[in-house]
C-alpha cells in the first residue's frame, strides 16, 4: 500500500481497498459520519483512526468527537479520496436502495 502525505503532513490513505470493520466504522454515527465526511477506519487500545475527505476541518472535528464520543479516543486523522469515501460510506451505513443525494 502506497503511503502518501499532504502539504500538512497528514497521510493519505487509499481506501477503495480496505476492509473496514463494521463494528469500527459505526463507533461513528451515519448521521455525522455524512454530514463531516469522515470514516472510521481502524481502532487500536485507545487510538481510533479517523478517514477525513477535507482537511481544512480536521481540528475542529476532532474536538467534536473528543465531545461526542462515550470513549475517549485519540483520534489519529488519515485523508482519503472523496469518492473512495462515498463508495465506503454507502455500503457502510446506507441502504443500497435508498437514493442518496451527495451535493450536501
Amino acid at each position: 500500500m502506497e503511503k502518501r502525505y499532504c502539504h500538512f503532513g497528514i497521510p493519505y490513505l487509499d481506501i477503495k481497498n480496505y476492509e473496514l470493520d463494521t463494528e469500527i466504522v459505526k463507533i461513528i454515527p451515519e448521521d455525522i459520519a455524512f454530514n463531516e465526511q469522515i470514516i472510521a477506519i481502524d481502532k487500536w487500545k485507545d487510538i481510533l483512526t479517523i478517514g477525513f475527505v477535507n482537511e481544512s476541518s480536521i481540528d475542529i472535528i476532532i474536538s467534536k468527537l473528543e465531545n461526542f464520543l462515550p470513549i475517549k479516543y485519540k483520534i489519529l486523522p488519515i485523508l482519503i479520496n472523496l469518492s473512495d469515501w462515498k463508495e465506503v460510506i454507502q455500503s457502510a451505513y446506507i441502504d443500497n436502495t435508498k437514493e442518496i443525494d451527495w451535493r450536501g
